[in-house]
């Protein structure tokens, strides 16, 4: 128990360190890919589900360093698309014990939604097992109107395993077109 609340407080730790720029910083990327879009095509109808996932890379494979917390925004016209929810990637915990995940979606109506994730594991776990590209998280988002939303990845905070900053090197953000579904043809 106590290994576990001390590896708590050092993975906080680390995020705090990430926030406050702490030891050296290691480049990474950050992207926006539109997965799926359902139904599959582009632009999209008013009503269709669009799911992104939200990507980071040019860590590396199995070894430091490694992703150990990150505090993000997405960004995104809210008179076009609604947010709906997100599913959280698997990375940050390897060893099966979770990872802190909060999100905040109460700016949702006015187009950010905060997503942060610490993981519970320690160290050596995480630049032992972590993958150097990875979906951080998917997020769902319902077109409510015609028209075009960017959807921007605003790094906020993001620290390796030890609790150094990582700095985003380039972000790859996304958008997509909501067109209005025409009416169906009377059967004749």
């Amino acid at each position: 128990m106590k290994k576990m609340v001390r590896n708590k407080l050092a993975v906080a730790g680390a995020l705090c360190a990430g926030i406050f720029g702490a030891g050296n910083a290691s480049a990474v990327y950050l992207d926006v890919v539109p997965q799926s879009i359902v139904p599959p095509s582009n632009p999209v109808g008013i009503g269709s589900i669009v799911q992104v996932d939200v990507n980071i890379g040019d860590l590396t494979d199995f070894s430091a360093p490694a992703l150990g917390a990150y505090e993000l925004n997405i960004l995104f016209n809210s008179t076009v698309l609604q947010y709906s929810g997100a599913v959280w990637g698997s990375e940050l915990d390897q060893s099966l014990l979770g990872s802190f995940q909060q999100q905040e979606s109460s700016g949702a109506g006015n187009g950010r939604v905060n997503f942060l994730e610490i993981s519970y594991d320690d160290i050596a776990t995480l630049n032992d097992l972590q993958s150097g590209e990875f979906t951080l998280f998917t997020a769902y988002f319902t077109a409510i109107a015609a028209g075009k939303s960017d959807i921007v990845v605003e790094p906020l905070s993001l620290s390796d395993a030890q609790g150094n900053a990582l700095t985003v090197n380039q972000n790859y953000d996304s958008s997509v077109s909501v067109v209005p579904v025409p009416a169906a043809l009377p059967l004749l």
